[in-house]
C-alpha cells in the first residue's frame, strides 16, 4: 500500500488494480516501478520555477498574485482575474493540478471531457508537511501506514525539517497534526518545535 501511495497519490479506495497496474506498465516492471532509480532535483521542484524566474527578470514574474478566474473577452482574447485586476493576452497557460484548477472560475470553451474531470477531480490527494525539529535522523526514511506514509529530514541551518506525506482527507488542517503523531509513535526522540507548515497538496 506505501508503494502504491508513491504511484497512486491515493489510498487503496480511490483508485482501481487497472489504474495501478497502468501505472506500473509505464515504469516497465514492478521492480522498477517501486524500488527503481529516481532522480531528483536539488534545492527541489521550487528550484525550478525560481529558475525561470530569475532569468525571465522582477517586473515580469508576479508572485502573491492568486488567479480567481479566467475568462474571454468580447474580441476573444483571453482575461485574467488576479485580484481586482484584469489582466488580457492572447494566450494563457494554466499549470496547474486538476484538484487547485477547480478553484479557479474557469468561464473559457471546455470539452464535455475536460468538465467531467474538472468536476470529478484526481485521485492523486496528497498532503506534504515540514515539522521542524532538533531530534530526527536524517539517515533514516520512515515508512508507516495510513498515518505519516513516508517522511524524511533534510539538515538546514536552523535545525532539522521533516517532511511528510499523508493521505489527504477532511479537516485539511489535522496532516500535520497526524503526521507528528504518527512519527512520536514511531520514533521515541522524535520532538517538533512548534513550526509546520503545509508545502503542497
Amino acid at each position: 500500500l506505501i508503494q502504491a501511495f508513491a504511484l497512486m497519490g491515493a489510498d487503496e479506495h480511490a483508485y482501481s488494480a487497472i489504474n495501478l497496474l497502468h501505472e506500473v506498465a509505464g515504469f516497465g516492471s514492478a521492480h522498477e516501478a517501486f524500488v527503481g532509480e529516481s532522480c531528483r532535483i536539488d534545492g527541489g521542484a521550487d528550484a525550478i520555477a525560481k529558475a525561470v524566474a530569475a532569468d525571465l527578470g522582477g517586473e515580469i514574474v508576479h508572485l502573491d498574485s492568486p488567479v480567481t478566474r479566467i475568462g474571454m473577452t468580447p474580441d476573444e482574447r483571453v482575461s485574467v482575474h488576479v485580484g481586482d485586476d484584469i489582466r488580457v493576452a492572447d494566450a494563457v497557460v494554466v499549470a496547474l493540478p486538476v484538484n487547485a484548477l477547480r478553484d479557479v472560475a474557469l468561464d473559457v470553451p471546455l470539452t464535455g471531457e475536460a468538465r467531467e474531470v474538472l468536476s470529478h477531480g484526481h485521485v492523486g490527494r496528497v498532503d506534504k508537511v515540514w515539522i521542524a525539529t532538533d531530534a530526527f535522523d536524517c539517515s533514516v526514511h520512515s515508512y508507516g501506514w495510513p498515518e505519516g506514509v513516508e517522511s524524511y529530514g533534510i539538515q538546514g541551518s536552523a535545525g532539522v525539517a521533516v517532511t511528510g506525506f499523508a493521505c489527504s482527507t477532511e479537516p485539511r488542517e489535522d496532516a500535520v497534526s497526524r503526521t507528528v503523531a504518527a512519527l512520536t509513535e514511531r520514533h521515541e526522540t522524535f520532538r517538533t518545535h512548534g513550526s509546520m507548515w503545509h508545502d503542497w497538496v
